[in-house]
């Protein structure tokens, strides 16, 4: 049995997911309009004081559903991760694979996605590697790595659009610029009919090295084109830990050229005095074309 089909049996119901609150906007903007969040919440361990799942998830729960989001990019979930919080977010839907199959640390790079607003039309995982169709391990990366994407379709105003999740390799410097090559062509062979495109995830790529100023040719780094001035702390990596500087961007949404970015935020909010994950949430409202 395959890991969706295993959690397929898996996954059951919880807390019902409000998005009160949301400004009024005239309809057909209102229907364009995407909230993304892009999360590392970091894989889940026991035994690990204060950082283990268990001790953690509650309040990681509790951050995703503080702000009203159409979409998330999670990185690094585990089965039982998943499981959890597809039981909180009720009204979710959830894409994606294992990088490694049949292995305890074979984490996704999963795609939840709101069912009542969004019908799925197309989904695949991809390897970060020379064979991208098979369990591999590619370039000079220390582990292996995956991409994975969905094509959906709004259900109100039948637009289609590609959102892609990704985690880069931490130490190969090789990977992470072939990876987002690969991620190009990749999408350049799906998207034949031209649809936006939304891509997030954690690069473990500062911002001022090769493989950023790669995908800046191609795509739209979403907080330099937001209309309005970014919102939170420029690092959006916290080690679990608040008294030392946070300085370093690791983790990214970028667009196609057609979408507008209205606004970003990196969410550094702590719970009961601690961060739930040891990266930060990347929050973004986006306008389709």
């Amino acid at each position: 049995m395959g890991s969706r089909a295993f959690l397929c049996l898996l996954l059951g119901t919880g807390i019902l997911f409000s998005c009160a609150g949301l400004k009024r906007l005239p309809k057909a903007e209102k229907d364009r309009n995407l909230k993304i969040m892009s999360y590392n919440i970091r894989y889940a361990q026991e035994g690990v004081g204060e950082i283990s799942w268990s001790n953690r998830k509650e309040l990681l729960i509790r951050q995703l559903k503080e702000v009203p989001v159409d979409i998330y990019l999670l990185q690094e979930p585990l089965d039982q991760q998943i499981i959890d919080i597809k039981k909180a977010l009720t009204n979710f839907s959830f894409v994606g694979d294992r990088r490694v199959e049949n292995v305890k640390w074979g984490g996704y790079n999963a795609i939840f996605y709101n069912e009542d607003k969004f019908a799925l039309l197309e989904s695949n995982t991809f390897w970060l590697s020379e064979t991208p169709e098979q369990e591999s391990k590619g370039w000079d990366a220390k582990q292996v790595t995956i991409a994975t994407y969905a094509l959906l379709k709004d259900k109100a105003t039948r637009k289609r659009f590609y959102v892609l999740n990704t985690h880069l390799d931490r130490v190969g410097e090789v990977a992470k610029l072939e990876s987002l090559k690969l991620i190009k062509r990749k999408i350049e062979e799906i998207n034949k009919k031209h649809y936006p495109v939304i891509i997030g995830g954690d690069f473990n790529s500062k911002e001022t090295t090769a493989p950023i100023a790669y995908f800046d040719k191609y795509f739209k780094d979403a907080k330099k084109v937001a209309q309005t001035a970014p919102i939170g702390p420029k690092g959006t990596f916290n080690y679990f830990n608040s008294r030392i500087p946070h300085k370093y961007r690791i983790d990214y949404i970028y667009v196609s050229k057609a979408i507008k970015v209205k606004s970003y935020q990196v969410l550094d909010n702590q719970y009961e005095g601690r961060y739930p994950s040891d990266h930060y949430p990347v929050y973004v409202a986006l306008m389709l074309p």
